[in-house]
């Protein structure tokens, strides 16, 4: 992605057109794959057939220190954080040896430390945008 960039302003800063082959597929292609997909009701069978992998999915137990409400109010909060520099190059340098992405490596982490503090074997953890993970069999 650098060096494209690089190329790109080089041309830019000379006046002359993108130097980058043209892609292969458009953002419409693209769009117009998705639009297929829900008018055939590929989207609504896949998203079936994870509802029906999930269904008896455990509920995640971690210990807590009150009783739960007996309504849920879904209400959330945000702790923000940094990690030392030194440590982020650390977990970047595993992801580029194990060809993951910084995002893969803590979600794993994230789905280890669930596993720990709940004591369970199988947890189902999904994040926005993305299809549901199912972590089965951490071990220490």
């Amino acid at each position: 992605m650098v060096r494209e960039i690089s190329m790109l302003y080089s041309a830019f800063s000379q006046g002359r057109p993108s130097p980058l082959p043209k892609l292969p597929v458009q953002y419409a292609d693209y769009a117009i794959w998705q639009r297929d997909r829900v008018q055939r009701g590929t989207l609504d069978r896949e998203l079936a057939y994870w509802m029906d992998c999930l269904a008896d999915a455990p509920d995640l137990k971690l210990p807590i220190d009150r009783p739960r409400p007996s309504k849920s109010s879904y209400r959330g909060s945000t702790v923000l954080f940094r990690f030392p520099e030194n440590d982020v190059a650390a977990l970047r340098s595993l992801a580029q040896r194990e060809g993951a992405t910084l995002f893969m490596v803590l979600f794993a982490a994230f789905n280890v430390v669930l596993c720990q503090f709940s004591g369970q074997k199988d947890i189902v953890v999904g994040t926005p945008g993305r299809r549901p993970s199912v972590a089965s069999n951490w071990r220490q």
